[in-house]
């Protein structure tokens, strides 16, 4: 028995084979694979570390009025 599917835009309904919805699943191919040693990671986080403390002075509303009139 097949399934029909009546589309708006189709003069005619679609048939859809009953074993259509069986078939398997096709397993995506890996394009690329993508590893770095122990020795990349520490080169690259070298001079890095996980946190850094920025001080930023925020002006006053009163400074910014001063320096912009």
């Amino acid at each position: 028995m097949d399934i029909e599917y009546i589309d708006e835009q189709e003069p005619e309904p679609i048939r859809i084979d009953e074993g259509y919805y069986s078939l398997p699943t096709p397993k995506p191919k890996v394009i690329v694979e993508s590893r770095i040693t122990l020795d990349d990671f520490n080169r690259i986080t070298k001079n890095t570390s996980p946190a850094k403390v920025y001080i930023v002075e925020i002006p006053s509303l009163a400074q910014l009025r001063a320096k912009y009139q």
